[in-house]
C-alpha cells in the first residue's frame, strides 16, 4: 500500500509529461502547416514570376531576332548606298573632266574667232 502513493504519483507525472509534450507538439505542428502554407503562397507567387519571366524571355528574343534582321537589311542598303555613292562620285569627277575640256574647247573657240574678227 505504501507503494501505491509513489506508483501514482509517478503516473501522474508521466500523464503531465505526455500532455506537456502532446501540447508542444500541436503547436509545433500547427506552426509548420502554417509554414507550410506559407510556402506554397511562396512557390505560387514564383511559379508565376517564372512563367512571366519566360514569356518575356520568349517576347525579347522575337524582337532581338527582329531587330538583327532589320540591323542585316539596314548594312545591305549601307552597302548599297556606298556602292551608289562611289558611283555618283565617279560620275562628278567625269562631269568635272568634261566640264574642264568643254570650258577650254569653248576658250579656244574664243580665241580662233577673236583672231579671225582681227584679220
Amino acid at each position: 500500500m505504501n507503494d501505491k502513493p509513489v506508483i501514482l504519483s509517478f503516473l501522474i507525472g508521466f500523464i503531465v509529461v505526455l500532455v506537456i509534450v502532446g501540447v508542444s507538439l500541436l503547436v509545433k505542428i500547427n506552426s509548420l502547416s502554417k509554414d507550410k502554407i506559407d510556402m506554397a503562397k511562396s512557390n505560387i507567387t514564383l511559379s508565376k514570376s517564372v512563367e512571366d519571366m519566360k514569356t518575356e524571355n520568349t517576347s525579347l528574343k522575337e524582337e532581338s531576332a527582329r531587330l538583327k534582321d532589320d540591323n542585316a537589311k539596314l548594312k545591305e542598303e549601307t552597302a548599297k548606298l556606298r556602292s551608289e555613292e562611289d558611283n555618283l562620285k565617279t560620275e562628278i569627277t567625269k562631269l568635272e573632266k568634261l566640264k574642264e575640256t568643254l570650258e577650254e574647247d569653248l576658250k579656244n573657240e574664243l580665241i580662233k574667232r577673236e583672231k579671225s574678227k582681227e584679220r
